[in-house]
């Protein structure tokens, strides 16, 4: 109970001590308001003191006169004018190292204070300055010092400035400590907030284990104690006790509750609670070490700076002056009072005296206090100008001393503040500025590099292969050597493109592009002119022959298997050559040239090198001429569609009709799709004119349907390339909806070039034909995929092509092939046209056939829709005429009677 006594009253000292500081802290840095009103108040008090003397003629002079010991003596100074003062020069450098030394002292409890670069540099910049007044002072008065008094002052200036510097390292070292202490404290409390988080909450209030929340109220009064507004570089004894007594309050708690606690939280808790506090405890009686030794370090720091500042030289050293101060003889002597009786007259005329003395004292006071309170003022003003004048010139590291009345000093405290603020706001947009330099430099680079090369494969692009081929041409100018152009394109690339994704077809154009890069170093060098087309120039070539040798070159380079992503693909090339200056004197010139030839090899087949002929540029002019034709008929309406019948020879009737466009030439005449149809699917024109065919024939049989002729049905060719829109059998179920025409009016024929454009066609078709559109294989018997083509697609009919048909009746192998392709379709239930009947005997070999339709001249010719309804009419009539007219004669009967022998 006592101790406890002791303790709260140590406490209510420290407190009591805590608080003078701060009131007495507050009182010295008073604003400019209660400067003033001190000043008048002192002013008043001491007006008032006067006129109260003066008024009751106090006899002060007796009182004054009592003295301690004798009278003073006084020396008489000499003259300044014949006796010159020598130590004038030293008291100018004295003065200055004591400015230096108060500096300095400043700067070192500033630097204790606060651990900041500024800090540091006033520090340093101190330091510098007191050596160089140490240095100037000591060379003045050198000869005046002994060797001895020499090396004492100088040991007294490097002892003030060691316990300068152990000073610092103390508060820093104890600022670290603390910083330790609060991790310790922050530690244990979240894992004491953990546990107590963990427990029921019932109506917003917490239930928890007493123990807990015990241990959470001891480290809470010790984090209070911890964090009290007490400097982190200074020992205040108040607060080491409040500080050690909590700790040891929470010691005493975790010793009572340890054992409940490591059954409830666990071993692992319990130990780590147990480091925690131990670790705790060695860190607070490092501080308390710490703050021990900063008491001796600071006392240190002050003897050393009074030995410095207190040296003097001997006197027997210094010159002999005669001085007017004066000097008390020995201390020692006993104060003795006499009281002399003055008259009071005498009496009045001290009095007077006095108040001569008051108001002078009252003129320096008031002098006194209006020059601090005009120092306080102007000087931080001028730092706070300076330091904004700085600012704005960009200098963010400047800071502003601290200082002066209260309104200034908080001034400074937030202009600081804003200087730190600012100084980190410029670092950040200095490095923000520098990462967005780097950047820009990388894409930069990446955008030169894009520039000139192709930015899938890596080589030079189009712009790059001009610069390249304009060089070698300007190269081979001044000699005998030519220049080969070889544009080189992927065989049938687009179906490998289509199958088997854009993402592979990447990777083979990477593929092609490496070997042709090794290939071409051989000749020159290779670039990508675009999509599946390259350039190989073959710079300083002896002859035209070097460049033919060099396509037949690329052309076995691709004989050998490629690797992609695992799988060896057998990839063939096409190669277009020119020569300069045979076949152009300007890159571009060569190159369309080289692109001319190219065509061409394309049209021979895969595989093929072709050379420049002025002939290609002809065939490439009425290449590019009928291309701007259809482009210009798209646009003017000039496409038109003729029908030819196909004739039902079971029933001699027109039940199907095959919808053929032509193109009204601006000559009048009708172009049949031989003549332009290879153009339309080369330069992909063949989607849209087929778009158009698919319009207009279903439009056609929509206003047959609904009009004269219900039964009528329309077949439609559709193009392999229109097959690979996605959007085909949407765009067919939407105009069969418009035109409210039943899907078994039309029927879609195609040739088997589908089966080499992948599965989307096939289930394209499969899509078709499951909505009752049926589909037809044009030009049957002549590709090498026939028989595939009735196992894959979705057929319902197969049209003879007409090479087939036309040796029937003359032919018997032509014949034989021909029953047994159509054996073969009666078997699958499949309805065959014979395409290209133009004799009677070739009519005759179809008859008795299932399913079987005839289609050619000799039944009808190609008509326009408005005449196909009249010659539909005639067809049946014509046909019975024809067949009877035909039967008596022997060789027609012949001819039927080894058909149907199978001869």
């Amino acid at each position: 109970m006592s101790q406890s006594d002791g303790t709260g009253g140590l406490s209510r000292s420290a407190s009591i001590q805590r608080r003078l500081r701060i009131a007495l802290a507050d009182f010295l840095q008073i604003g400019i308001t209660a400067r003033l009103t001190i000043t008048l108040l002192a002013v008043g008090a001491l007006a008032i003191v006067a006129n109260v003397i003066v008024g009751q003629a106090v006899p002060v002079v007796q009182i004054l006169r009592v003295a301690r010991g004798p009278s003073p003596d006084v020396r008489v100074q000499a003259d300044p004018s014949t006796h010159p003062d020598p130590r004038k020069d030293s008291q100018g450098r004295a003065d200055a190292l004591h400015k230096s030394v108060a500096r300095y002292e400043h700067a070192a409890l500033t630097r204790k204070a606060f651990h900041s670069t500024d800090a540091q540099g006033q520090f340093e910049s101190a330091a510098m300055e007191l050596h160089t007044a140490f240095a100037d002072y000591l060379a003045q008065v050198s000869s005046a010092l002994s060797d001895p008094q020499r090396r004492r002052w100088t040991t007294s200036l490097d002892d003030f400035q060691h316990a300068a510097t152990t000073l610092i390292s103390t508060a820093d070292l104890r600022r670290q400590l603390l910083d330790e202490s609060g991790a310790h404290l922050q530690t244990m409390m979240a894992r004491l907030d953990a546990s107590l988080s963990g427990s029921w909450r019932i109506f917003g209030h917490v239930i928890a284990r007493q123990s807990l929340m015990e241990l959470r109220s001891r480290l809470d009064a010790l984090r209070r104690a911890a964090t009290a507004p007490a400097s982190s570089d200074t020992a205040h004894p108040e607060n080491s006790l409040e500080i050690s007594r909590a700790l040891a309050e929470l010691r005493d708690s975790w010793d009572r509750h340890r054992g409940s606690l490591s059954h409830a939280e666990g071993a692992a808790w319990t130990g780590a609670m147990d480091h925690d506090i131990a670790d705790l405890e060695a860190v607070q009686g490092q501080i308390r070490a710490i703050d021990d030794a900063d008491a001796g370090a600071l006392r240190a720091f002050e003897t050393a700076e009074a030995r410095v500042v207190g040296f003097r030289p001997t006197a027997a050293a210094e010159p002999a002056t005669v001085s007017t101060v004066p000097t008390v003889r020995a201390a020692a002597e006993p104060a003795s009072v006499t009281v002399s009786p003055v008259p009071v007259a005498a009496s009045r005329s001290n009095g007077g005296a006095l108040v001569a003395w008051v108001t002078g004292i009252v003129l320096v006071l008031l002098v006194t206090i209006s020059a601090l309170t005009i120092l306080s003022i102007v000087r931080p003003v001028r730092r706070l100008l300076n330091a904004t004048a700085r600012l704005a010139a960009g200098d963010a590291d400047i800071r502003v001393g601290r200082g002066g009345i209260r309104e200034l000093d908080t001034l400074a405290v937030a202009f600081n503040g804003m200087a730190e603020q600012l100084a980190a706001a410029q670092k950040q947009a200095g490095q923000y500025q520098h990462e967005l330099e780097l950047r820009v430099a990388e894409r930069t680079a990446e955008l030169q590099h894009l520039a000139w090369h192709d930015s899938l494969t890596g080589l030079p692009n189009r712009h790059q292969l001009l610069s390249l081929l304009n060089t070698a041409i300007a190269r081979a100018a001044g000699s005998d050597r030519c220049v080969g152009v070889l544009f080189l394109d992927i065989d049938n690339f687009k179906n490998l493109n289509d199958s088997m994704g854009h993402t592979f077809g990447d990777q083979v154009l990477v593929a092609i592009a490496a070997r042709l890069a090794t290939v071409a170093a051989i000749y020159g060098f290779a670039a990508r002119w675009g999509g599946d087309e390259f350039a190989i120039v073959y710079e300083d070539a002896n002859a035209a022959q070097g460049a033919e040798e060099a396509g037949r070159g690329l052309i076995l380079a691709f004989a050998e298997p490629i690797d992609v992503a695992g799988r060896e693909l057998i990839i063939s090339v096409s190669v277009g050559a020119s020569i300069y200056p045979e076949h152009g004197n300007s890159p571009e010139d060569l190159l369309s040239a080289a692109d001319a030839a190219l065509f061409q090899a394309k049209a021979l087949g895969r595989c093929q090198l072709v050379v420049f002929t002025p002939m290609l540029v002809a065939r490439a002019t009425q290449r590019f001429d009928i291309e701007q034709g259809l482009r210009r008929a798209l646009e003017r309406n000039e496409f038109e569609l003729l029908f030819q019948p196909e004739v039902n020879l079971g029933t001699l009737q027109v039940d199907l009709v095959e919808a053929l466009l032509r193109w009204q030439m601006p000559d009048g005449r009708l172009s049949a799709p031989d003549e332009f149809l290879e153009v339309a699917e080369e330069t992909g024109l063949i989607v849209e004119i087929g778009d158009w065919v698919l319009h207009a024939a279903v439009a056609k049989a929509a206003e047959w349907h609904h009009g004269s002729w219900p039964e009528a049905r329309v077949a439609i060719n559709i193009s392999a390339r229109q097959l690979l829109d996605h959007r085909l059998f949407e765009r067919v179920q939407s105009l069969l909806r418009m035109h409210k025409l039943p899907p078994q009016c039309v029927e879609f024929e195609l040739t088997e070039s589908v089966l080499q454009t992948g599965v989307k066609t096939i289930e394209c078709l499969q899509r078709l034909h499951a909505s009752h559109i049926a589909i037809a294989l044009d030009d049957f018997g002549t590709g090498y995929s026939s028989l595939a083509s009735l196992e894959q697609l979705p057929l319902q009919r197969i049209k003879l092509d007409r090479g087939l048909v036309s040796g029937i009746d003359r032919n018997g192998r032509s014949a034989a092939i021909a029953r047994a392709i159509i054996d073969l379709c009666v078997q699958l239930d499949l309805a065959v046209t014979a395409e290209g009947i133009e004799r009677i005997d070739q009519l005759y070999c179809m008859l008795g056939t299932r399913g079987a339709y005839a289609q050619g001249y000799l039944l009808s010719r190609p008509v326009s829709a408005g005449s196909i309804l009249v010659v539909n009419r005639g067809i049946t009539a014509d046909l019975k005429s024809l067949l009877a007219n035909a039967a008596g004669d022997p060789t027609e009967v012949r001819t039927q009677a080894r058909w149907a022998m199978g001869a």
